[in-house]
């Protein structure tokens, strides 16, 4: 059986398992998910209180994941990123959640507050990435290579 991964709720359960255990978190997602609240609900469900960029603010956001998708991200895209990050510590976030994949480029640079940075990409890539190891090191190895 192949398990089905859940990206909001790994990253949900993440977020709780830190060990500065935060009660605010900020999300950095597209408009859609955050409409949506589909990391919203999940970080409610743990307990978390929720805050969310500035309507200027997600207007950035958006115009960053267009950068994104187009190549065409620079070092003032990156800076801009943080600013947005350090507006929801500022809000009260002691923690950050980037919810949306496109951005998965743009924490990656340091310039983030000290508050933890949980990139839901990473978490779901580490999840694969331990099924994986485990798959190998099964009873189950040995009859996918019979298979071959």
């Amino acid at each position: 059986a192949i398990p089905v991964l859940d990206m909001i709720q790994m990253t949900a359960d993440r977020l709780t398992e830190l060990s500065s255990q935060p009660e605010t978190v900020g999300i950095i997602a597209s408009s859609a998910v955050l409409k949506t609240q589909l990391y919203g609900k999940a970080l409610e469900a743990h307990g978390l209180d929720v805050v969310l960029p500035t309507v200027v603010d997600q207007d950035a956001v958006m115009a960053l994941i267009k950068k994104v998708k187009s190549g065409q991200v620079s070092i003032a895209d990156h800076q801009r990123f943080s600013d947005i990050a350090n507006c929801l510590v500022e809000s009260g976030a002691q923690a950050i959640a980037v919810a949306c994949t496109d951005l998965s480029v743009m924490g990656q640079d340091g310039l983030i507050s000290d508050v933890p940075l949980i990139d839901a990409l990473d978490v779901l890539t580490e999840a694969i990435v331990t099924g994986v190891e485990q798959l190998v090191q099964s009873p189950v190895r040995d009859s996918i290579q019979g298979v071959q």
